[in-house]
Order: structure tokens, then C-alpha cells, then sequence
């Protein structure tokens, strides 16, 4: 089991308030394509990511899929409006690659975590920063065109692209997969990106593709 007070949520609380809280703990690993929840669940856990890549999004009524955010920091707590709100999960959260997540059962220790002070205020950090994200990802939407989001992802997502298959990340930028392969093809022979034999996307002139992309936007 992780030290959990190496993790700075817990790192002041005091022997007995620790070993309260690791009787609810539960450290579990995920392969790539695993969903740690569902939009709609009921919450339960409050998950804390240790390593790994997830992609959180909502589902549309035609069953499309939205892309609201990627979660990559270790140490980025999830799940937490949910819990907090005493509402269902409103999107679903997934892998991308391997990950490992420490699963912290909420509600019998409900208490201990409202009251634990430093805890509370990364939590409202998280929620800032979530929701400062879905605000951007509207205004992508509305805003900016296929090709900017494109050049948008590649260069916010560099390393993270090079594990997703183009339908995926057709369907996180909203579109479809024949235009993001003209966007795609476009850029290679701009010489901004190369696609190898297995369809893996790497970055070649990242600069060069920053530049382009801020001469899209201000068009």
C-alpha cells in the first residue's frame, strides 16, 4: 500500500487520523481502454491518480462522445464534484495508457475529509481547474475552427498523442475521422508532424507548428 502520508492531502494529519483513513484505501491498477467510471454512476470513491493518463468525457444522446479534459498529473484527485454535489458522476473517465489510482472510499470517513482543512483547499483547486478547462473546451467549440483544434491538441498533447489511434482522437476533438486525416496529411507535408507505417504521430517542427497555429487563430 502507498504511504499515503507522502501525499501532501494527508502529509499533516497525525497517526491516528492516518490509519482511519488507510482502512478505506484501496490502491488498484488499470490497463489501457479501462473506464474508472461511468457517466451517471452513483460516486462512492474519492480517487486520488498515481501514474497514468486518463481522458474524462461526456456521452451526447446520439451516443457520441465529448471530450471535456486529460488527466495526467500524479497526484490529480477525481471524482471529487460528484462527491461533493451528492450527484452522479456527469462524465466518464477512462485510461489511455496504464494507470494507478488510489481509491479512497468516501462516505465512512465522510467527516474526517470535510474537516481535514488542507485537503478541502486541493480540492478547490482541482475544481477550479476543471472547470477552467470545460470553459476553454466550449470555447474551442464555438470558436475555433477543425484545423486549429487539431494543431491546438498536437501541441498540448505531444506525448499522449503518440498512444491513441486517429478515431480517437477524432472522437475527443469532436469531429470526424476523415477530416482529422486531412488535417493530419496537411501538417505532414508541412513537415510539421511525421506519421510512421503504424499510424504513430510524432512531432517534428514544434515550433514551426506553433507558430502556424497562432497565425490560424488570429485569421
Amino acid at each position: 500500500m502507498i504511504r499515503i502520508e507522502n501525499l501532501p492531502y494527508f502529509s499533516h494529519l497525525n497517526r491516528t487520523e492516518l490509519e482511519k483513513i488507510k482502512k478505506y484505501c484501496t490502491l488498484k491498477k488499470y490497463t489501457s481502454g479501462d473506464i474508472l467510471f461511468y457517466e451517471g454512476e452513483t460516486p462512492q470513491y474519492l480517487y486520488i491518480l498515481l501514474k497514468g493518463t486518463l481522458k474524462v468525457y461526456q456521452t451526447t444522446a446520439k451516443a457520441n462522445h465529448v471530450f471535456i479534459l486529460f488527466l495526467t498529473q500524479s497526484g490529480e484527485i477525481i471524482g471529487d464534484y460528484a462527491l461533493y454535489a451528492k450527484s452522479p458522476y456527469p462524465n466518464t473517465a477512462q485510461f489511455v495508457t496504464e494507470g494507478e489510482v488510489l481509491k479512497i472510499n468516501f462516505f465512512p470517513i465522510q467527516k474526517e475529509m470535510l474537516n481535514n482543512a488542507i485537503l478541502n483547499l486541493y480540492i478547490i483547486q482541482s475544481l477550479i481547474k476543471k472547470q477552467r478547462v470545460f470553459l476553454n473546451v466550449i470555447h474551442n467549440e464555438i470558436s475555433t475552427n477543425t484545423e486549429a483544434k487539431v494543431a491546438k491538441f498536437l501541441l498540448e498533447h505531444e506525448t499522449i498523442v503518440q498512444t491513441l489511434k486517429q478515431i480517437e482522437i477524432a472522437s475527443i476533438l469532436n469531429t470526424t475521422p476523415e477530416t482529422l486525416s486531412r488535417m493530419l496529411s496537411k501538417f505532414k507535408s508541412l513537415g510539421f508532424i511525421h506519421i510512421d507505417t503504424k499510424h504513430i504521430i510524432t512531432l517534428q517542427k514544434k515550433e514551426a507548428l506553433q507558430t502556424y497555429y497562432r497565425t490560424i487563430v488570429q485569421n
